[in-house]
């Protein structure tokens, strides 16, 4: 005899009298293509959230799904953890946003130079495209050289390579235009190929991994 167990369908947020359904209706009229995310799209409309306890999220009609993602890697801790809850809800008492620099990034920094071989220094992002435009501008300011080897397939950064140079006072490292770009396949001869000229290899593995540059 073979143990079966019956899994409930989590299939009600694509019901046409959902509350997803109503959401996404709401969404489209307010936000472009309906969502400011496109990675979280399915059809025929994405799944709201409503809440997240450890690893499992429940969305706005009542399913709760095992959550595989974490917020692509960022919740480490899983959902709502006590200890990072406590910490944050400290943290908003005192406010949470300013204009100036704060001793909690500092602290962060450290933790991670610390810990990980390899690291000097750490420039905290906003995202994975500035992140990567920042490291390109930076490799292109220390070589002095203006290709870039990028890789079809990979995952599209909107990285503008001649922009933001200014934050960083990067335009002291080299010339202020938009960089060459070469895009090659994997395991392309042309990767090796102008080296006198490529700063570096730009390349990000998956959508929602970690860049690669």
């Amino acid at each position: 005899m073979t143990a079966t167990k019956t899994i409930p369908p989590t299939q009600a947020y694509a019901h046409p009298d959902s509350k997803s359904a109503k959401l996404w209706e709401c969404a489209q009229r307010v936000l472009p293509g309906g969502n400011s995310r496109t990675t979280v799209y399915m059809a025929p409309r994405p799944i709201y959230a409503a809440e997240g306890d450890g690893c499992w999220i429940t969305d706005v009609d009542g399913d709760r799904r095992l959550d595989l993602l974490n917020n692509y890697t960022s919740l480490i801790h899983g959902h709502a953890q006590p200890a990072v809850t406590s910490a944050a809800t400290q943290r908003l008492a005192r406010g949470a946003s300013f204009p100036l620099p704060t001793s909690e990034e500092i602290d962060l920094a450290a933790l991670i130079v610390d810990r990980v071989p390899g690291i000097e220094h750490v420039r905290f992002t906003n995202s994975g495209s500035e992140a990567v435009m920042m490291a390109i501008k930076a490799a292109r300011g220390f070589t002095g050289r203006p290709k870039i080897a990028k890789f079809e397939g990979r995952v599209p950064r909107l990285v503008r390579l001649g922009r933001g140079e200014s934050q960083l006072g990067l335009w002291r490292l080299g010339p202020r235009r938009c960089a060459d770009e070469c895009r090659v396949c994997e395991g392309d001869a042309a990767v090796g190929a102008r080296g006198g000229r490529r700063v570096a290899v730009q390349s990000d593995r998956a959508r929602g991994g970690p860049d690669r540059t």
